[in-house]
């Protein structure tokens, strides 16, 4: 039987944004701890992709104490608290229409 070998594990806090290399991670009941709990949507509540936008791939993004701090050149760090948290607002993924939280 053929061994797989993990060479390396990285967790992406924002859906399309830069990932963070990990030692370790937690698995929940919906995969990586803190894997894409968060997303950019547009003014419509569409969530947008690097295909469509690929700069979002400049997006330097860190987790510390449940926060997520977003960083990128020559633009000020954007520090956001719990994804559990804010006021339910309709997002659409692909063509599922989802419920989300600003």
């Amino acid at each position: 039987m053929p061994h797989a070998k993990i060479t390396g594990l990285n967790l992406y806090p924002v859906k399309s944004c830069r990932g963070i290399a990990v030692e370790s991670v937690t698995i929940t009941d919906t995969g990586f701890a803190f894997d894409r709990r968060w997303m950019v949507v547009d003014e419509n509540g569409r969530f947008q992709t690097q295909r469509e936008l690929p700069r979002l791939a400049v997006i330097h993004t860190q987790l510390s104490d449940g926060r997520l701090r977003l960083s990128a050149n020559d633009m000020p760090d954007l520090v956001v608290g719990d994804p559990g948290q804010g006021e339910r607002r309709a997002v659409k993924v692909w063509s599922d229409q989802c419920s989300g939280l600003d």
